[in-house]
């Protein structure tokens, strides 16, 4: 497994802080890289910084991603071992926890730089301003299709708080992130590929985990059950799903969008029992 893992906690905008993203994102590179994943740990990045850690995830040649400077804002621990070559099955997984929302169809990231538009301006001024700040999720699939994943998955634990206001921030006052347009992360060579929501689309989720403190119920799940030795794949999501909705007493349930969705994805192991 190749891993881009990205946690986005600390805002410029105070408005916009949370607190569990970078230890979210911590500890899942931690049992990812212990699981004998190849993992790269972005913290806090801005707009320009998380693209290049997409572009590098990304590379068809599947090379190893490189370090990074902590004191640009971004810390990685990366597994040292030998770049796949293009016969190896790799599985792509991109894991972003902070804010996500959707403007006018399209589903965004949003970096530690964005600042939110002034409020003079009209809704359709806002609304060009903030796709030019965010990460814009139907590019960064179309990169991740394009490096040639046997199996790609993107899990978004960021359904999180709406960071806008009301009037003319408010963007339609929608919620977290909108339907998933998995299709985009397909290619001919694939066995599937899914896009997964901590909570449903256009619903907020939590941020807090009662079983597991200092990280999201969605996390928590995925540090419980994702690198179980010996799991298939749909096993280890309906667990996730099963947590998540224990942890919040039936108040959030988590969402997948799948594609090319066939038995070969369906009874993937991502980590062998050894």
């Amino acid at each position: 497994m190749r891993a881009l893992v990205v946690g986005c906690g600390a805002y410029r905008e105070a408005s916009l802080a949370l607190p569990n993203p970078q230890k979210d994102a911590q500890a899942l590179a931690v049992l990812l890289r212990e699981a004998g994943a190849e993992v790269q740990l972005v913290l806090d990045p801005t707009r320009v910084q998380l693209s290049e850690a997409v572009t590098s995830f990304a590379d068809p040649a599947h090379r190893p991603m490189p370090q990074h400077d902590a004191t640009r804002g971004i810390a990685v621990r990366l597994r040292q071992r030998p770049a796949p070559t293009h016969a190896d099955k790799v599985v792509g997984l991109l894991f972003f926890a902070g804010h996500g929302l959707e403007v006018d169809g399209e589903n965004m990231l949003v970096p530690s730089d964005f600042e939110l538009p002034g409020e003079e301006l009209s809704e359709a001024k806002v609304k060009v301003i903030t796709k030019s700040r965010c990460l814009v999720m139907s590019d960064t699939m179309a990169k991740i299709r394009d490096s040639g994943f046997y199996v790609s998955l993107v899990l978004l634990d960021c359904c999180r708080n709406w960071p806008f206001r009301d009037g003319k921030r408010s963007l339609g006052g929608k919620r977290g992130l909108g339907d998933a347009n998995v299709s985009v992360l397909c290619h001919e060579d694939s066995i599937g590929a899914m896009v997964g929501y901590a909570a449903a689309a256009g619903a907020a989720a939590k941020d807090a985990s009662s079983r597991m403190p200092g990280h999201s119920p969605y996390t928590a799940a995925l540090l419980q059950h994702l690198a179980q030795p010996g799991l298939q794949l749909d096993m280890t999501l309906g667990l996730v799903t099963d947590f998540v909705r224990d942890d919040t007493e039936g108040q959030q349930t988590p969402a997948e969008y799948k594609n090319g969705w066939g038995v070969a994805a369906r009874e993937l192991v991502l980590f062998p029992a050894s």
